[in-house]
C-alpha cells in the first residue's frame, strides 16, 4: 500500500468501520439467518484489526519524516489498545453464533454495537485533529496576505489624502480614489468567500455568520472571526452609546466601512468639497487600521494555538526520551559492574543490545528535530536536541565496542542533564504561553508572531551548551593524561566537539542579529 493510500485509509477508513458496525445488524431483521450475520460481523472485526495494523505501520513509517502526523496515529493506536472494541466484536459474534437468539440477546447485541459505534466515532475525531492543524496553517497564510494588502491600501490612501490636502485637481484624485475603492471591494469579497469559523480564546463563546450590514456588528466584548463572523451570545448593555464605543467590527465589516468612506470621498471630490473629502479619507484610513488590528489579533491567536500544540508535543516526546534514556543508563551502570575477567562474549552481546536500544532513542530525536525545523523560530533548543543526538550516537558507538566505563557513563549523564533542562525550558515556555493567553483575553496587545521560546530561555540554553563543551573538554584531557584511552582514539570526538563550539557561536550570533525572527 502506498503512503498516500495509507494516509487516506487511516483518516477515513475508521468512518467506514463505524458505518459497517452500525449497519451490520441494525437494518437486519431478527429472523435473518444467524450464519450470515456472523459472517458480516466477523468481516467488520477483521477490517478493524487490519485497520489497527495499518495505522501502526503508518505511524512507524512517518515517525522521522512527519512526526506530528505520526504522533496523532500513535495516540489513535493507544486509544484502540485502551478500548474494548475487539472484545465487543467477539462478544457480538459469539451471541450471533448461538443456536437460538433470545430477545435479551438481541438487546445485548444492539447495545454492544452502539458502544462500538461510539468508540469508533471517538477514534475518528482523534484522527481528524490533524485537519485543524492544517487549517490553522492555511488560515495564517491567508491572514498574512490580507494584512499585506491592507497595509498597501493604507499607504496608498494616505498618499491620496496628502494630495487632497495639497489641493491637487479633483480630476486627478478621483481615479486614484476610485482605484482604491475597487481594491477595498475586491478584498471584502475575498474575505467573504473565504469564511471559516476560527477557534476562540478562553472565555469567548460560539460564533455565527454575520451579514455585511454595519447594523449587525458584533456585540461588545466578543471579538469576531477574521472573515466576518460575530458573537451570538453575551449580555446586552442598556447604554447604547457605551455599546457603540466598545463594538469591534469584523475585518470584513471594517473593510466594507472603508470602502463606503472611499465612495463618499469620491462624490465629495467630484463636487469639489475638499474638506468633506478629507474627512471621509481619514475615516477610510481609520477603518482600514481597525481591520488590520483585528486581523493581527486573530493571527496572534492562531500562532498562540500553534505554539501551545507544538510545546505539548515536544514535552511529551522529550519525557518519553528521558524515560528510555534513564533505563539505558541504569542498565549500562549495572553491566559495567561486571568484573574484568568475566567480560566474555555474553558481556559484549549485552552491550550491543544496549547499543541497539540507544539507536532507537536516536530515531526519536530525529523526529523531534523535524518538529523544530518545521516550527522555525527557536535556535538554541534545536541545537540542544542536535547535540543530544550526537552524544547518543557517541554512546551507541561506545556501547557497540563494549565500552561501558566512566567516560561512557559521563556522556550519558550529560544526556540526562540536557534532557531535563530542555523539558524545564519547555515547561517554562508553556507557563509563559498561558500568561500571554490571559493577557490577550484581557485585551492587551501582544506580538502577532511570538516565538516558541523567548530570548531569555534561549540564552540560558546557550549557557548550558557552552558549559557542557567546557566540561567535556576537561574530561577528555583527564582521560588522555591518565592514559585510559589513546589520544588517537579521541581525535574524532575532539573534532566533533570543535564543530559543536562553532555551532554555539553561530546560534549566539543569530539570536543577537535576530536571524531566527
Amino acid at each position: 500500500m502506498s503512503m498516500r493510500k495509507m494516509q487516506r485509509y487511516s483518516f477515513f477508513g475508521v468512518a467506514m468501520l463505524a458505518l459497517s458496525s452500525s449497519l451490520s445488524l441494525a437494518d437486519s431483521p431478527v429472523g435473518e439467518r444467524a450464519d450470515r450475520l456472523v459472517v458480516e460481523q466477523t468481516r467488520v472485526a477483521d477490517q478493524y484489526d487490519r485497520f489497527k495494523k495499518n495505522i501502526t505501520d503508518l505511524a512507524d513509517f512517518l515517525r522521522q519524516t512527519d512526526p506530528e502526523r505520526a504522533e496523532v496515529l500513535e495516540k489513535a493506536v493507544e486509544q484502540m489498545n485502551r478500548g474494548d472494541a475487539l472484545e465487543r466484536f467477539t462478544q457480538v459474534i459469539d451471541l450471533l453464533g448461538q443456536d437460538a437468539l433470545l430477545i435479551s440477546d438481541v438487546d445485548e447485541i444492539r447495545s454492544s454495537q452502539e458502544a462500538l459505534e461510539t468508540e469508533l466515532q471517538t477514534l475518528l475525531a482523534l484522527l481528524l485533529t490533524e485537519n485543524r492543524q492544517s487549517q490553522n496553517q492555511s488560515e495564517k497564510q491567508k491572514i498574512a496576505r490580507y494584512l499585506k494588502e491592507i497595509g498597501r491600501m493604507i499607504r496608498m490612501q494616505k498618499a491620496v489624502q496628502a494630495e487632497t490636502e495639497r489641493g491637487s485637481r479633483p480630476e486627478d484624485l478621483v481615479p486614484q480614489q476610485a482605484k482604491l475603492e475597487k481594491q477595498a471591494q475586491s478584498l471584502a469579497e475575498k474575505m467573504k468567500s473565504g469564511k471559516r469559523p476560527v477557534k476562540k480564546s478562553d472565555g469567548e463563546k460560539a460564533t455565527k455568520p454575520s451579514d455585511e450590514s454595519e447594523k449587525e456588528s458584533p456585540p461588545r466584548g466578543d471579538p469576531p472571526s477574521p472573515d466576518g463572523n460575530s458573537k451570538q451570545a453575551g449580555k446586552k448593555s442598556g447604554n447604547d452609546a457605551e455599546d457603540a464605543e466598545t463594538e469591534k467590527p469584523s475585518p470584513q465589516q471594517a473593510i466594507e466601512q472603508a470602502r463606503k468612506q472611499m465612495r463618499s470621498a469620491i462624490e465629495n471630490l467630484k463636487q469639489a468639497k475638499k474638506d468633506n473629502a478629507l474627512k471621509k479619507q481619514f475615516a477610510a484610513i481609520a477603518a482600514l487600521e481597525k481591520a488590520k488590528a483585528e486581523l493581527a489579533r486573530i493571527l496572534r491567536q492562531l500562532r498562540e494555538e500553534e505554539i501551545e500544540r507544538v510545546l505539548a508535543l515536544l514535552e511529551a516526546r522529550f519525557r518519553k526520551i528521558l524515560g528510555l534514556q534513564k533505563r539505558v543508563y541504569e542498565q549500562t551502570v549495572t553491566l559495567d559492574q561486571t568484573i574484568q575477567k568475566k567480560r566474555d562474549r555474553s558481556f559484549e552481546i549485552e552491550a550491543s543490545r544496549l547499543s541497539g536500544k540507544q539507536s532507537k532513542i536516536v530515531g526519536l530525536i530525529d523526529a523531534t528535530l523535524v518538529l523544530f525545523r518545521n516550527e522555525g523560530s527557536a535556535v538554541a533548543l534545536p541545537e540542544a536536541a542536535l547535540q543530544l543526538r550526537e552524544d547518543m550516537e557517541l554512546v551507541m558507538v561506545r556501547l557497540d565496542r563494549a565500552e561501558t566505563g566512566t567516560l561512557t557513563q559521563q556522556i550519558m549523564e550529560d544526556i540526562l542533564e540536557s534532557l531535563e533542562e530542555i523539558i524545564g525550558a519547555i515547561e517554562q515556555s508553556q507557563q509563559e504561553q498561558k500568561q500571554r493567553k490571559q493577557a490577550s483575553g484581557q485585551g492587551q496587545a501582544g506580538n502577532s508572531d511570538p516565538p516558541l521560546v523567548d530570548m531569555l530561555a534561549e540564552l540560558k540554553m546557550i549557557r548550558s551548551l557552552q558549559w557542557r563543551v567546557n566540561r567535556r573538554t576537561a574530561r577528555y584531557q583527564e582521560v588522555v593524561l591518565a592514559g585510559r584511552t589513546p589520544r588517537k582514539n579521541l581525535i574524532p570526538e575532539l573534532k566533533k566537539l570543535s564543530d559543536r563550539q562553532a555551532r554555539i557561536e553561530k546560534i549566539s550570533r543569530d539570536i543577537v542579529l535576530e536571524n531566527n525572527r
